[in-house]
C-alpha cells in the first residue's frame, strides 16, 4: 500500500520516473529548485559547455533544468503561452525524469529572489503546489510571502528528490557524473563553481525576516541549518561569501537522499 501511495504520489504531483507512470519519454536528470535569477540557468551552461544535451525551462534529451519542474501542475494548460506548459494529451505532459537532484542557495539569496519575483512568475510558482496559494495570499509581505515559498517548495522537493546540492559549494563536473551522465563529456572543460553577483544578494538580512514575521524567519533557519547552512555561513554586501565552517564542511557540500 505505502508502494502504491508512493506512486500515486510521483505520478500526479512530480515529473520523476516511476513505474506505475504513464510515460513516453524518460530524461536521465532534473535539476530543479527555487527561482533565481542565475542558478539554474548556470547550471544549465555548464551542462551544455560539456556537451550534454540540456534544455533550460524546458524538457531536454539529456537533463531538464528549471523550477517549473518543481512540481507537477494540476492542469498543464494553464500557460498555453509558454512552451513550457502543454495541454495533458501533448507529448510533454508525460516525460519523466529517472533522477532528481534538488539545487539550493544560502536562503538570504533565495529569499531575495522570490520577494521579487515578477506576477506573471508567481502565478506560475503557485499553480504548481495547489496549497500554495491560499497560503501565500493570507502573507501581507513581500517578505513573508518569500519565506512561506522557501519552506514549501524546498520541502515539497524533498520528498521526492534523489540528491540535494549547494550550489554554492558543487562542482559541475561532480554533479554531471552523479547524474550518470556521459563521462567523457562530464570531465571536459567548463564552467564548474557558481559564482555569486552582488546583484543576486540585495541588502535583506536575518534581522529584517524576522521583522517581518519571527515565526517564518526561524522556520527558513531551520530548513537553512539542515541544508548546511551554519549560523556562521551567510552572504556580505557586495556578495562575498563567507566559507563554512570546518565542522559544516565534514557535513559535506551534497546530502545523498
Amino acid at each position: 500500500a505505502a508502494a502504491a501511495a508512493a506512486g500515486e504520489f510521483l505520478c500526479r504531483q512530480t515529473f520523476r520516473w516511476h513505474p506505475s507512470c504513464p510515460g513516453r519519454v524518460n530524461v536521465p536528470l532534473l535539476v530543479t529548485g527555487l527561482p533565481h535569477p542565475r542558478a539554474l540557468a548556470f547550471v544549465d551552461e555548464a551542462l551544455r559547455t560539456r556537451g550534454i544535451r540540456s534544455k533550460l525551462g524546458g524538457v531536454g534529451m539529456e537533463a531538464s533544468v528549471g523550477w517549473h519542474f518543481a512540481a507537477r501542475p494540476t492542469r498543464l494548460e494553464l500557460h498555453p503561452a509558454t512552451s513550457l506548459l502543454q495541454a495533458p494529451g501533448e507529448p510533454w505532459a508525460y516525460v519523466r525524469h529517472r533522477q532528481v537532484f534538488h539545487l539550493v542557495l544560502h536562503p538570504l539569496s533565495s529569499v531575495a529572489a522570490l520577494a521579487r519575483l515578477s506576477n506573471t512568475d508567481m502565478e506560475l510558482l503557485l499553480d504548481l503546489i495547489p496549497q500554495l496559494r491560499d497560503l501565500v495570499s493570507s502573507s501581507s509581505t513581500p517578505l513573508v510571502r518569500a519565506m512561506a515559498l522557501y519552506v514549501h517548495v524546498n520541502e515539497f522537493i524533498e520528498q521526492y528528490a534523489d540528491w540535494r546540492f549547494r550550489l554554492e559549494e558543487t562542482s559541475m563536473e561532480f554533479l554531471c557524473l552523479e547524474g550518470n551522465l556521459n563521462r567523457d563529456r562530464c570531465t571536459k572543460p567548463g564552467p564548474d563553481h557558481f559564482a555569486s553577483s552582488s546583484s543576486d544578494h540585495p541588502a535583506v538580512t536575518w534581522a529584517e525576516l524576522e521583522q517581518a514575521s519571527a515565526e517564518w524567519m526561524q522556520r527558513t533557519r531551520n530548513i537553512a541549518l539542515r541544508y548546511g547552512y551554519g549560523h556562521s555561513y551567510g552572504v556580505q554586501p557586495g556578495g562575498q561569501q563567507i566559507p563554512f565552517t570546518a565542522a559544516e564542511r565534514s557535513a559535506g557540500t551534497v546530502v545523498l537522499l
